[in-house]
């Protein structure tokens, strides 16, 4: 193929030619930058205006509730005291954890016990409790024996086993009373 065109002419045409597709594809990228921003103006212009309004709404709730929120936690922190000192034990009574472990101690592998209620009495004896046993034993000699081992533990009165729970013979349902005191 013949070449029409000097190589310096050449040269200054394909010059040209890079400077035209440099700011062709720069305003390509403005274009794009612009149109971005047009498009999102309307949602921050939404989102700040949204923010203002949540600013404004938490600093008039703050102004309102605070007085409010801070009786608020000092009774709750008067109850959670009073709470702590009723349940401070003292030096000389017995926890009942180690009543209940006691009586678990004398428990079969027939006799299930499904709850216990332990109330403190008011006596002339310093720490006098009433013990409620309620459970199933599998056969009425079991239970017999459970009644008969928790008279063993020091200071267990004899129990109280109800005729009631001796009515069947197996999968006995039973309810013991105990009067402890230590």
């Amino acid at each position: 193929m013949f070449n029409l065109l000097p190589k310096k002419e050449k040269a200054e045409i394909y010059s040209q030619y890079k400077k035209r597709r440099a700011i062709i594809s720069l305003f390509f990228t403005m274009f794009l930058f612009i149109s971005t921003a047009i498009f999102f103006m309307p949602s921050y212009i939404l989102t700040v205006y949204k923010e203002k309004e949540i600013q404004n709404q938490v600093e008039r709730l703050g102004i309102v509730n605070k007085d409010k929120n801070r009786t608020e936690l000092v009774t709750k922190i008067r109850l959670v005291n009073e709470k702590i000192r009723s349940v401070d034990i003292d030096d000389n009574q017995k926890s009942y954890y180690d009543i209940v472990e006691k009586i678990i101690s004398k428990k079969g592998s027939d006799i299930k016990i499904e709850s216990f209620v332990v109330r403190d009495i008011v006596t002339d004896k310093k720490n006098a409790y009433q013990i409620q046993i309620t459970g199933v034993s599998k056969t009425r000699d079991s239970l017999f024996a459970f009644s008969d081992a928790l008279g063993t533990i020091p200071g267990i009165e004899r129990p109280d086993l109800p005729v009631s729970s001796l009515a069947s013979e197996v999968d006995t349902e039973f309810v013991i009373n105990i009067s402890m005191s230590i």
